[in-house]
């Protein structure tokens, strides 16, 4: 799941910077990617809280 969330936020980067002539310092794509996967765990690991933390405790 983090792999998958790191790619999606580079595809997404590079779609702004292609197609929308938009570009994000690295700050901004870690904390996207860091959001971006605050929020698929809260959907995945909804009931779950304990682990969502743990995880990100863990990167």
């Amino acid at each position: 799941m983090i792999l998958a969330c790191i790619w999606w936020t580079i595809w997404r980067e590079r779609n702004d910077r292609c197609f929308e002539n938009r570009n994000n310092n690295l700050q901004e794509v870690k904390l996207k990617c860091i959001l971006l996967f605050c929020f698929w765990c809260t959907n995945v690991y909804s009931h779950e809280t304990e682990s969502v933390i743990d995880v990100l405790g863990s990167i």
